[in-house]
């Protein structure tokens, strides 16, 4: 009996192995995305964030920016969706960082400062962080400003270390900075 039951587990992934997975076509104005939020854009949810963790990546199709699926699941522009009294329209507001500060829409929870130079970030990012930081080789003064890392006053316990800020594979670095 087991010996039938192991030949036909074996038949069973090899037949399996030969199926691919079908790869998900998503029509307009839907967009593909192999990690996105466990939250979809819905017109009935315009205005509320996503009370969802993304711990995991949904492989899916998801609307295009300024789109919601309305009621039957199609995506329609925001501006199309039905009115409700309760219901807050979403502005996306897009941070002004000035140079030597750059645009990240998930960035550390940690930002680079001269104080912290050379230390770890105690912070585990569960979410993103949307905020102004500043560019590689960079850390923030006292007063707030990016300034080259070498310009930071001398510190005696000062470690040299490699940063690099990361974020997850579905999250985009948009780059955005006012000159």
């Amino acid at each position: 009996m087991w010996r039938s039951l192991v030949i036909s587990w074996f038949v069973l992934m090899y037949w399996r192995s030969g199926i691919q997975a079908a790869e998900i076509r998503c029509n307009r104005p839907n967009e593909h995305y192999e990690c996105g939020s466990s939250c979809q854009t819905t017109c009935a949810k315009l205005g509320t964030a996503c009370p969802i963790v993304n711990n995991r990546c949904k492989d899916d199709c998801y609307c295009n920016e300024n789109y919601a699926r309305d009621a039957n699941g199609t995506c329609i522009p925001e501006a199309q969706c039905p009115q409700n009294s309760t219901r807050t329209r979403r502005t996306r507001q897009v941070l002004q960082c000035n140079r030597p500060n750059e645009h990240y829409e998930c960035g550390s929870s940690c930002q680079t400062t001269c104080a912290t130079l050379g230390t770890a970030c105690p912070i585990v990012n569960i979410r993103c962080k949307d905020d102004c930081y500043c560019n590689e080789n960079y850390a923030r003064d006292a007063n707030g400003t990016c300034i080259p890392e070498a310009q930071c006053p001398p510190k005696s316990t000062r470690v040299a270390t490699t940063r690099r800020r990361s974020c997850p594979s579905n999250s985009r670095r948009t780059g955005r900075s006012s000159k």
